[in-house]
């Protein structure tokens, strides 16, 4: 690469080049997917959040940060399909944080913990200039979902609405009255990993990806690794999305195909499933397409641009 900096590459780039310089051993599954797995069981993960960048104290409380990141770590083993065993957390903490507020933290973490019957099993404590959570996630599957088992032909899933947590963020930080948007605000401050769903579908879906980055790029995850396209037949918009786009301009669509973080499941399978959103299905041709036009996969990407959340199409 005759790049100069981080920034040039972005998020993707390095993690594929650091999946070509550490390719893991035979039998493992190492870079480029949800978690790494060590047979026969053994399935591990891990999330850092940094303040400032994943999180903003200003609309926060320090029970919400712990909430989330615990979540953004374990939907990880849900994506997969794995049973949650528990994390190691080691947090970097400013010399002046109030103890209470330190407690709140803790709080936060130990309410997604209870939730999905996992536990706090070590980790460590540093002095630093802002707040930084690295949560390591450890999990059980003898046979773990992969992004790269979509087939053409399969229907794709989606478990819930998208888009809600980036609306809920948006409303907490331009401080818009959050009456009319509580699912909104909820999804930003308090989701949880659906630890349960992932291990109901493991043996029914080819292909699952947690959506974390947005629902363009999570899908072109699963498109890239299976080597298929997929074709989006329909986008579910909450109405709260619709609520918010006429009181900002801001596209509810755009928010449904790019905002991350809502931590619901995206899949793929040959079989007829209820109760899930059925939003398009897996084809031959590469990219991923809707109402005719190829989409760019837009999302969040450390080191890169946002999308422009007035337009996508």
């Amino acid at each position: 690469m005759n790049l100069s900096s981080i920034k040039e590459l972005g998020e993707f780039r390095i993690i594929n080049d650091l999946r070509r310089r550490f390719p893991p051993k035979k039998g493992m599954i190492g870079i480029g997917d949800d978690c790494a797995f060590l047979p026969p069981d053994l399935v591990l993960t891990t999330d850092m959040l940094v303040e400032g960048v994943h999180f903003d104290l200003d609309y926060l409380s320090l029970s919400d940060v712990g909430h989330r990141a615990t979540t953004a770590c374990l939907s990880d083993l849900a994506a997969v399909g794995a049973r949650a065993t528990g994390i190691l957390l080691s947090i970097g903490l400013k010399p002046d944080l109030d103890y209470q507020d330190f407690k709140n933290l803790s709080l936060g973490i130990k309410r997604v913990l209870r939730r999905t019957g996992s536990v706090l099993l070590g980790g460590d404590i540093s002095q630093s200039e802002k707040m930084v959570l690295s949560l390591f996630a450890v999990g059980k599957t003898k046979s773990p979902v992969l992004r790269s088992g979509a087939r053409v032909g399969d229907i794709l899933y989606l478990s819930g609405y998208s888009g809600l947590a980036e609306a809920g963020r948006m409303i907490l930080n331009y401080g818009i009255p959050q009456s009319k948007y509580p699912e909104s605000v909820r999804r930003h401050r308090k989701p949880y990993p659906k630890i349960d769903l992932g291990l109901r579908l493991r043996k029914k879906v080819n292909a699952m990806i947690d959506l974390s980055d947005g629902l363009l790029l999570d899908l072109d995850h699963i498109a890239t690794e299976s080597r298929v396209g997929i074709m989006l037949d329909q986008v579910p918009i909450h109405p709260e999305l619709s609520r918010l786009e006429e009181r900002t301009g801001t596209s509810a669509l755009a928010l449904a195909l790019s905002g991350g973080e809502d931590f619901e499941l995206i899949f793929t399978s040959s079989k007829r499933l209820r109760r899930f959103y059925r939003i398009g299905r897996v084809i031959q041709k590469q990219g991923i397409w809707y109402q005719g036009k190829r989409l760019r996969p837009t999302g969040y990407e450390h080191f890169q641009e946002g999308p422009d959340w007035k337009k996508m199409i």
